[in-house]
């Protein structure tokens, strides 16, 4: 090669590395305007995935000397089909999420809690021939899953046994809510 076929090919592939290093640095400026919102950005947002703001039964119980509301109780199994589904379905419907946070206290209950449960001043523990929390017959919930239906001074106002599809439990929910 001759000299001024060297400087010509220097040239070039400097050009060509200033020319990567800058499409590089304005990708990486890029990609944190993208991925790394203002904390004004933050603020209005809403969540993508809004979620049922389950409780446990003090949390509730405390929640109710405030503001008393109805309450809707979920008692489920870990290993139950069924209790899985609702979450995978019926649990994921916006409006049913929404209904249900505004108008009612949601607590799940598992029916095989080992721990002792304590609602209303009394302790529930598991029963010996059947391996379920005590709770569950307190809550008169004969399957599981079961939704239990209590108005504002913890009265028992119905059930659903069983799984509950969205349109069910919609009218459900609008049934029990005075």
């Amino acid at each position: 090669m001759r000299s001024d076929q060297l400087i010509i090919f220097a040239n070039f592939i400097l050009i060509v590395c200033i020319v990567v290093i800058t499409a590089c640095a304005s990708n990486s400026v890029n990609e944190n305007k993208t991925t790394a919102p203002t904390v004004k950005e933050e603020a209005n947002t809403t969540p993508k995935n809004p979620t049922i703001n389950w409780m446990t039964l003090p949390e509730m119980e405390t929640a109710m000397l405030s503001k008393p509301k109805d309450i809707l109780i979920m008692v489920y199994a870990i290993w139950c089909e069924e209790s899985k589904r609702y979450e995978e379905t019926t649990y994921q419907e916006s409006n049913i999420i929404k209904y249900i946070n505004e108008h009612y206290y949601a607590v799940k209950v598992d029916a095989e809690e080992a721990k002792t449960l304590t609602y209303r001043g009394k302790e529930y523990n598991i029963h010996p021939n059947t391996g379920h929390n005590e709770i569950v017959y307190e809550l008169k919930a004969r399957s599981i899953p079961c939704l239990v239906f209590l108005d504002e001074d913890f009265e028992l106002q119905g059930h659903k046994m069983g799984y509950t599809n969205m349109e069910d439990l919609d009218e459900l929910l609008f049934t029990y809510n005075d």
